[in-house]
């Protein structure tokens, strides 16, 4: 690579290629068994005004859900093994401080450019899952009480039994605690 111009721009060009094929063909859920993470829900639910969705994994959707690998550098990646195995490894590894998350990730191929009879299907980005998959609604510590009404309302007339859940702080603690 050091001597071959040509070549070097050739490998780029290929990392580009499996980037762009990679935005278009997969679909990416991410999910995670600590519902209670102060650091979850500052980053990912706008500062603990959103909400958190509970699901039970014992279905044919969220049974196949991949453990994210943390790692300290990257895993080297041979541009020549197009095998599922290989062409997923960028989708479900992250770096070594987001440990913290304890990621989970249903990777799903998007219809209109599957090739897999056995993947998960999303349809203009959207993954169906089967109905009772949803267990509960989790409203965070810091959403008004109109807002909470709101989703109150809205789990009320979804027509699914489903557990509506508060992230509460634990006083004089860095922590919450998830409760009815």
């Amino acid at each position: 690579m050091r001597t071959d111009r040509s070549f070097l721009e050739s490998l780029i060009e290929q990392a580009s290629e499996i980037e762009t094929l990679i935005q278009a063909r997969y679909r990416v859920y991410c999910l995670t068994t600590k519902p209670d993470s102060i650091l979850m829900w500052s980053h990912y639910a706008d500062r603990h005004r959103g909400i958190c969705l509970e699901f039970d994994t014992a279905n044919t959707v969220f049974s196949t859900a991949l453990k994210v690998e943390y790692l300290d550098a990257y895993r080297p990646l041979d541009l020549s093994d197009n095998s599922a195995a290989t062409t997923l490894l960028p989708l479900i590894t992250k770096s070594a401080p987001w440990r913290y998350e304890d990621e989970y990730r249903l990777i799903a191929e998007e219809k209109s450019a599957a090739s897999g009879h056995d993947a998960l299907i999303a349809e203009n980005g959207f993954l169906a899952f089967p109905r009772d998959a949803l267990k509960s609604v989790i409203v965070g510590c810091a959403v008004s009480d109109a807002a909470r009404e709101e989703l109150r309302r809205i789990v009320d007339r979804s027509g699914h039994t489903l557990a509506l859940k508060m992230a509460r702080r634990i006083p004089n603690r860095y922590a919450l605690t998830i409760g009815p």
